[in-house]
């Protein structure tokens, strides 16, 4: 039995034509693509204590960086703690993740971080108040020396022995 010939107007056509495209540059079901970088997948980005001022990064360059250099940093207004709230807009499995810190002449003002807490949650609407009062999901010790470089911490689970 032999297909009826459908017609369609150039409307239908185009609406065809752009869910066929749609389909295509889906995938396949249960294939994971993985990104360039992990900057493609940040939905919102903030610092909390930034001082914008001495600062050389803003909180809407800071997601697009992708190469750290010496003229990049960015300094805290009040005291040494800094809050980087991030919304990744999808679940991520954030295998490592590397700090950065320059040299500074004014090393009793500026310093490289010392203690890093990384914390898991539901919501970006978090201050300082809140995460006094939290347990990190991850603490991390920065070393000088490393941070200079660009010290990478694993935040895979060891297994168990």
């Amino acid at each position: 039995m032999a297909q009826p010939k459908l017609n369609f107007t150039a409307e239908e056509k185009e609406q065809i034509k752009i869910l066929k495209k749609k389909l295509n540059d889906m995938g396949e079901a249960g294939v994971i693509k993985k990104t360039k970088s992990i900057n493609d997948c940040i939905k919102t980005f903030e610092i909390l204590n930034l001082e914008s001022s001495e600062s050389t990064i803003s909180n809407d360059q800071f997601p697009k960086i992708q190469n750290m250099n010496q003229g990049l940093f960015i300094v805290s207004d009040a005291d040494e703690e800094l809050i980087f709230l991030i919304d990744f807009g999808q679940e991520i499995d954030l295998e490592s993740i590397t700090f950065h810190a320059i040299q500074s002449a004014k090393e009793d003002e500026y310093s490289a971080p010392k203690d890093i807490n990384l914390f898991i949650v539901d919501s970006l609407n978090k201050n300082f108040d809140d995460v006094k009062n939290a347990k990190p999901d991850k603490k991390l010790i920065g070393k000088k020396k490393k941070l200079i470089k660009g010290q990478t911490f694993s935040m895979k689970k060891k297994a168990k022995s």
